[in-house]
């Protein structure tokens, strides 16, 4: 067998399945706990621009975190000059494993300026902070092949805002970015209509285990494999312009429902759009970890977000 590995053998051991150790389960997830996470931070987050963080949401978040078995938690300063002069602060919670190199799991932390706090607008807005919350907890209970750097952007409505431009400069000058397996972005996963698009810019191969799973899980509504291509706005952005191609984003593309929001209808949408997206997350994450682990073993250390020298043959599975 090569002592390398392509990105064919990594989509062949994704395709198959290959997954071994004692991983989390989509049964582990806990709608009742994420939805109330979302609750809370919408309401104690809301706040007008350029304001700064308000305690109560971050403080959640620290106490969510470190009951999950998070106990690296740390606070990032913008980096980069257009950034220094903001009030912006991210929160990173860290999660080791057996490799020191990273996945990154990100989400805005920041509400909806001008909605009532705990309207669906503002409960959508910071439902990917409250799905890493929980997905703290699931691998927090879990074996994880690589370490899971949890981070919270504040300020990240947008791929050029402070947030994310700040995070993209401090995984560069930190010296970490060449550890950096993977990136899942997550945005807007509790709304009354979850469509997750299949965003164009994202790492094709980790971008289609989400889907993949979706079909498994019977939760291809929220993960529809037939629609369009998108181009999602999104913190993602900010990483895919300094040439980091192992992003995904999972980012709701769905124009929002004419149903009054925050109906009891609605809410119950809200909250099993939050378990598909949850669920779904636990097993491509899982997944894609694991058949990392094994490309690494197969392939001496070759990357996937690298493409395999001119001339490697391809390993292949006995």
């Amino acid at each position: 067998m090569s002592a390398l590995v392509s990105l064919g053998a990594l989509a062949a051991l994704v395709v198959l399945g290959c997954v071994s150790g004692t991983g989390p389960r989509p049964a582990d997830f806990s709608t009742e706990r994420s939805f109330g996470g979302a609750l809370e931070l919408a309401a104690s987050n809301a706040r007008s621009p350029g304001s700064p963080p308000l305690p109560g949401a971050r403080e959640a978040v620290v106490a969510a975190l470190q009951g999950s078995g998070v106990r690296d938690i740390r606070e990032l300063r913008p980096l980069t000059p257009a950034a220094r002069g903001s009030a912006s602060r991210h929160l990173l919670g860290v999660l080791p494993g057996r490799s020191s190199d990273l996945l990154v799991l990100l989400a805005g932390l920041d509400s909806v300026v001008g909605e009532a706090p705990k309207a669906q607008a503002a409960v959508t807005r910071v439902s990917g902070a409250a799905l890493l919350l929980e997905l703290a907890r699931v691998f927090g209970g879990s074996d994880r092949p690589y370490t899971i750097w949890f981070v919270f952007l504040d300020d990240a409505a947008t791929g050029d805002a402070p947030g994310a431009e700040s995070f993209a400069a401090f995984l560069g000058e930190s010296g970490r970015r060449e550890r950096v397996r993977a990136v899942f972005h997550f945005a807007d996963v509790a709304g009354p209509k979850v469509r997750i698009g299949r965003d164009l810019r994202s790492h094709g191969i980790y971008r289609e285990v989400f889907f993949d799973a979706a079909i498994t899980l019977g939760h291809s509504e929220q993960f529809p494999r037939g629609a369009d291509l998108a181009l999602p706005d999104g913190p993602h952005r900010a990483l895919l312009e300094r040439g980091m191609g192992q992003v995904v984003a999972i980012v709701n593309v769905a124009e929002p429902p004419d149903e009054a929001a925050g109906s009891p209808a609605s809410e119950a949408t809200a909250r099993a759009n939050l378990e598909a997206v949850g669920q779904v997350s636990i097993v491509a994450i899982d997944r894609i970890a694991r058949d990392l682990e094994r490309a690494d073993r197969l392939g001496g250390g070759w990357r996937a977000s690298e493409n395999p020298p001119a001339g490697v043959a391809v390993g292949r599975r006995r």
